[in-house]
């Protein structure tokens, strides 16, 4: 069996017969991880948009310091958690 040393994503740029591959594949990567992170963002937004149009609709105001908190958050666990909040808050001081 023919056995094939371990090449870097260096060395293989620098073969012709990889190079545009190794190019191809960086691209790939790269336009996946922007398409991933732009998701992630659009779903944060969305969740920040609910949270705050849930407690306009059930308390009539969103005070501006928890406007701030709820725009500062980006992790959509944190976001999920203050939404539920939101559903079960009696008063606006519970959120």
């Amino acid at each position: 069996m023919l056995e094939i040393p371990p090449f870097t994503i260096e060395e293989l740029k620098d073969l012709p017969f990889t190079a545009k591959a190794v190019e191809q594949l960086e691209k790939e990567a790269f336009l996946k991880g922007f398409q991933e992170g732009l998701e992630k963002a659009k779903s944060i937004k969305s969740r920040r948009e609910s949270i705050k149009s849930a407690i306009l609709v059930k308390f009539k105001v969103l005070p501006k310091e928890l406007e701030e908190k709820i725009e500062s958050a980006d992790d959509i666990e944190v976001l999920d958690q203050v939404f539920k909040k939101v559903i079960l808050a009696t008063k606006i001081e519970e959120i």
